[in-house]
């Protein structure tokens, strides 16, 4: 299923003694496909996401996983890859969103800046050499060169 979203990915994500623990799966089984899901603008979605709220993180995801784990997998053009990129890419959202500011970026662009970061952080980790072009942001291409061998 290489299209939408990843088939399963798990996400714990542990903050100032909160656990929440979202199966991906389920999201897209459940939140995604009710027509009833709530709407918040991007100012309640923050403060839902630094209180913590699972509602914040349901909300989140069912927003913003297909489209930035379509972008992930586009950059990478692994699976196993985008779905790793994407759980951290959320992770960070959630224990990050203090560092997010209104005035400077709309919340979708921060988010994009995110998985660029995590993107370019993975590679790196993995030994993975790449090429990144931002010249025209928020369009950006990723092309990877090779492994690099340890």
């Amino acid at each position: 299923n290489l299209i939408g979203k990843p088939s399963k990915i798990v996400l714990i994500v542990v903050a100032k003694n909160t656990l929440i623990e979202s199966d991906f799966q389920s999201h897209q089984k459940h939140s995604c496909m009710e027509k009833n899901l709530k709407t918040y603008s991007d100012d309640e979605l923050c403060r839902l996401i630094q209180q913590k709220k699972k509602a914040g993180f349901d909300y989140l995801y069912s927003q913003h996983c297909s489209s930035l784990y379509g972008i992930a997998l586009n950059a990478v053009k692994s699976q196993t890859y985008a779905e790793d990129i994407i759980h951290k890419t959320f992770e960070k959202v959630w224990n990050n969103i203090n560092t997010y500011r209104p005035q400077f970026a709309t919340f979708n662009i921060w988010i994009l800046g995110v998985l660029i970061c995590t993107i370019k952080e993975y590679l790196s980790e993995k030994n993975i050499s790449f090429k990144f072009n931002c010249d025209k942001f928020p369009s950006f291409s990723i092309q990877l060169l090779e492994e690099k061998v340890c």
